[in-house]
Formats: C-alpha cells, sequence, structure tokens
C-alpha cells in the first residue's frame, strides 16, 4: 500500500486520503509527491477580506490590485502594488504571477514576482515595477505559481 506523510503532524498516510488520522489536517487528495500547497487546505480558514479577490492556482490566498502609493492609480504607467492575504495556511517563497491586458493594442502581458513570506491572516504588500508593465495595464488577475507551506503556523 503507498503512503504519503502528513505535513502538520508527520504521520503516514494512505494515498486518496482526505484528511490524517492523527490530526485532522485537511489534506484534499494526497499523492506520493511532496505536497503541494494547492492540495491543502486549513482546517479552520479565516475569512476573507472585503474587496479582496481569489488568487487563482492556490485556495485561501486572496489579492487587491492598487497603486503603489495607495487607492487608484493616477498615472497609466505608475508602480502596482498588490495586496495578498492568507485565510489558510502561513506560506514562504510564494511566486505570483500578475496577468491582464494592456498597451494600446490591447495585448496579454504576465509578470512573475516572489514574495518571501505571505503570514496568515496578515496583509502583505509587494510592488510591480511599472517597466514591468506595458503602458495602461488593466484587468488585472493574480495567480500562484508556487509557494511553500507552513503548516506549524
Amino acid at each position: 500500500m503507498e503512503q504519503a506523510v502528513c505535513p502538520r503532524c508527520r504521520e503516514r498516510v494512505r494515498i486518496g486520503s482526505r484528511f490524517c488520522a492523527r490530526c485532522g489536517m485537511i489534506l484534499g487528495v494526497v499523492s506520493t509527491e511532496s505536497h503541494r500547497a494547492a492540495e491543502l487546505m486549513h482546517p479552520s480558514p479565516l475569512p476573507a477580506p472585503e474587496g479582496m479577490l481569489p488568487c487563482s492556482g492556490l485556495r485561501d490566498v486572496y489579492y487587491r490590485q492598487e497603486a503603489a502609493w495607495g487607492g487608484e492609480k493616477l498615472l497609466a504607467s505608475e508602480t502596482v502594488a498588490i495586496a495578498l492575504y492568507s485565510t489558510g495556511h502561513s506560506l514562504r517563497e510564494v511566486t505570483i504571477e500578475l496577468s491582464g491586458i494592456g498597451g494600446a493594442d490591447g495585448r496579454r502581458f504576465s509578470v512573475r514576482q516572489v514574495v518571501p513570506e505571505v503570514p496568515r491572516g496578515r496583509e502583505i504588500r509587494t510592488e510591480i515595477a511599472s517597466y514591468d508593465l506595458p503602458d495602461d495595464p488593466r484587468q488585472f488577475s493574480v495567480s500562484v505559481v508556487s509557494a511553500e507551506v507552513n503548516v506549524d503556523k
């Protein structure tokens, strides 16, 4: 019988288990590979902050896009701030991808950035420099490409 390990208590769990029999952690679908952040659910997620949108690629992570100086953008060429919030586990080495369209021709763009830490229940801001974005970027979406999960916090 193939087994994996619970990331919280390190108990062996069967492949296909939805939760750990020892600590009760909800696992999603367990695979033989190391646990991916997208598979882990916090047993008591916090409520999502008002005005934040869900990130794709990882449950329990939300974002809000704004001007780097706060509020609405004043110029099409200013730096963009992304506020991130985890309602689940604390995360480390979070790679996000900001996607959208921009420029007069409406071409698609995407920019990746690594955020060192997104603690559970605390808003973290990161900035994307204007020179990494096309003119007049719009229709933003944020996805989490990868992250290390800190299940102890």
